[in-house]
C-alpha cells in the first residue's frame, strides 16, 4: 500500500478537530499519517490532538506561530513522508470513510493523474447541510486566459479598495499576507483553474 500523508492545518479550532481526526481515523484506507500544523493554539487545540497522537502512532503535531495556512501547509509539506498528499483545515472532516481508498485507486490507475479533488460543503454548528462551498467554484470552471486575467484585476482591485478604505486591523492583515513567505502559492491559488474539458 502507498502512504498517504494528511496534512492538517489548525488554529484556535477547538472541538472541530475532534471531527477532523475521527474523519481521519474512520478511513477504511490506513497507510496513512496526519500531520497536524498548529499555528500556536491557545483554546485546548494542541492538548485535543496531543490525545490522539499517544493513542496512534500515525498522528503528529507541530505547534508554532505561522503566517497562516498555507506556511502551515509547506512547513507540514517538509515534513511529510507519504506518495500522496492530502490537505485539510482543522475545522473540515471527510464524510465518505473510502475517500482516501478511492483517490488512491484513481491516482494509482493512470499516472496522467496527478489531482484528486472534490467540492467542499458546508455544515453549520447544528449539523445543517449549507451545500456545495461556492468559495472554490471557481477552480472548476472553463476558462480562457481573458477570464483568469478579469479574476486576477478583480481581487487585485478588492484589495486596493480594502488598502485605502478598510479598517486598521484589515489594512494589517493584508499587509501580513502581501509579504509573507506564502504570497505567491497565494497569487497562483487566485488564478488557478483546469483548462476546460480537462477536469
Amino acid at each position: 500500500m502507498l502512504k498517504v500523508s494528511v496534512i492538517c492545518t489548525t488554529f484556535n479550532v477547538g472541538p472541530r478537530m475532534r471531527d477532523t481526526i475521527d474523519s481521519v481515523v474512520s478511513q477504511t484506507y490506513k497507510d496513512w499519517e496526519l500531520l497536524v500544523m498548529d499555528g500556536g493554539s491557545k483554546d485546548g487545540t494542541v492538548e485535543l490532538v496531543q490525545e490522539y497522537c499517544v493513542r496512534d502512532p500515525r498522528i503528529k503535531i507541530y505547534s508554532e506561530p505561522d503566517e497562516g495556512p498555507l506556511d502551515a501547509f509547506e512547513k507540514g509539506l517538509a515534513r511529510a513522508a507519504g506518495d500522496y498528499l492530502i490537505f485539510t483545515c482543522g475545522q473540515d472532516f471527510f464524510t465518505d470513510p473510502n475517500w482516501f481508498s478511492d483517490a488512491v485507486k484513481v491516482l494509482d490507475k493512470d499516472k496522467q493523474v496527478s489531482l484528486v479533488w472534490a467540492l467542499g460543503r458546508g455544515i453549520m454548528e447544528s449539523g445543517e447541510d449549507t451545500g456545495t462551498n461556492a468559495s472554490y467554484e471557481h477552480f472548476v470552471e472553463g476558462r480562457g486566459k481573458l477570464k483568469t486575467v478579469k479574476i486576477f484585476v478583480s481581487k487585485f482591485l478588492e484589495i486596493i479598495r480594502d488598502l485605502l478604505f478598510a479598517n486598521w486591523e484589515r489594512k494589517k492583515f493584508l499587509f501580513l499576507k502581501i509579504f509573507s513567505k506564502a504570497a505567491p502559492l497565494r497569487m497562483r491559488s487566485i488564478t488557478a483553474g483546469f483548462a476546460e474539458g480537462k477536469l
